[in-house]
């Protein structure tokens, strides 16, 4: 598994991760954690499946580190991660 990063500071309203997979057929699952990179007591989890994204929204985060981690059930080969969050 790979995990990526998003510092969102304070007054943010938001902060989103998104899984796309590049090919149909691909599967994955996308957890989102804050203050570290790991799937136990993920705050958000979503699957991507048959084309499909897979997102994950927190409102009204707390500032600090936010952690994107994939679990790949297929290859996830060209698969893109959009991590954003809004003020």
């Amino acid at each position: 598994m790979r995990y990526f990063s998003l510092d969102v500071p304070v007054g943010a309203k938001s902060v989103t991760f998104t899984l796309a997979p590049a090919a149909y057929a691909d599967i994955g699952t996308l957890y989102l954690r804050s203050g570290s990179p790991t799937t136990r007591n993920a705050d958000c989890q979503s699957v991507a499946v048959r084309g499909g994204t897979a997102t994950c929204t927190i409102s009204n985060p707390a500032p600090g580190t936010y952690y994107g981690r994939v679990n790949p059930n297929t290859a996830l080969t060209g698969a893109t991660i959009l991590a954003t969050y809004t003020q």
